[in-house]
């Protein structure tokens, strides 16, 4: 078993993070092991010290639904298990690769659909008593991305019932996802610059509900303004070394669609 941070165990047994990266490997290449979410909470101040491309992937997975909001994941828990298949000491072509770090290679990633609470952590690789043959259920989380539809007019934006909801009431006006390398051919197109594709309609889609929209004019990719002047883009660097605008697509709703 491998104890790991929150909200990184969650990430790893979603089968979001592929990459787990540490300053050490085992003697040998251990296969299944179990992924223990350690006692320390994720604060509201984490997104301060990971890079903002990180925070791009995290918050659209949270805002796709694809992870629980970060404040209510579990702790002191094993929560499921992973397939270790090798490790990589050089370049890694992941958005969670930490290239100066030995990189565990990570696939098959299962979530308990209890997590095993209240357990302890250890340092490196540890024991638990626990059938492994017999391991409570588990399943694969069926992630869901942006997707586009009827001849490339319509885009659907994943996300929960309860922000269906929110939008449904009127409260907000928009929708916004940030642009990763996941979804930017998805949704852009680079002529004279980096700009959203000539979508007319826009789904928002829950688990059980959808609610549909025309799209206004004004919907586009737009860069996160710098923090100390707002006339100027928020420059971040990214995990191939290239560095460029922080950039959001923003989506801003027209009249309901019935």
């Amino acid at each position: 078993m491998l104890s790991v941070q929150q909200p990184w165990a969650s990430l790893i047994c979603a089968g979001i993070k592929d990459i787990e990266n540490r300053t050490w490997k085992a003697a040998q290449v251990p296969g299944r092991i179990l992924i223990h979410a350690s006692s320390k909470k994720v604060t509201k101040y984490f997104f301060n010290d990971i890079p903002e491309e990180i925070e791009s992937y995290i918050s659209n997975h949270v805002f796709f639904g694809n992870l629980p909001e970060l404040d209510t994941l579990p702790t002191s828990a094993i929560i499921g298990y992973v397939t270790v298949s090798g490790f990589e000491e050089g370049d890694v072509d992941s958005v969670w690769a930490d290239q100066g770090a030995i990189k565990w290679i990570l696939e098959d990633a299962w979530l308990f659909d209890e997590p095993i609470l209240n357990v302890k952590g250890k340092l490196n690789l540890f024991d638990y008593d626990i059938d492994e043959d017999n391991l409570p259920p588990a399943h694969q989380v069926d992630l869901r991305e942006v997707e586009v539809s009827d001849n490339g007019e319509e885009v659907t934006i994943p996300t929960s019932d309860i922000w269906v909801e929110e939008y449904a009431s009127g409260k907000y006006e928009g929708a916004n996802v940030y642009i990763t390398d996941d979804n930017i051919d998805i949704l852009c197109d680079e002529k004279d610059g980096l700009v959203l594709k000539p979508f007319k309609k826009v789904a928002i889609a829950g688990d059980t509900k959808i609610i549909r929209f025309e799209l206004n004019p004004q919907s586009n990719v737009y860069c996160v303004p710098d923090l100390k002047d707002e006339t100027k883009p928020y420059m971040i660097d990214y995990h191939d070394g290239t560095s460029g605008q922080w950039m959001t697509a923003e989506f801003v709703f027209g009249k309901k669609i019935d």
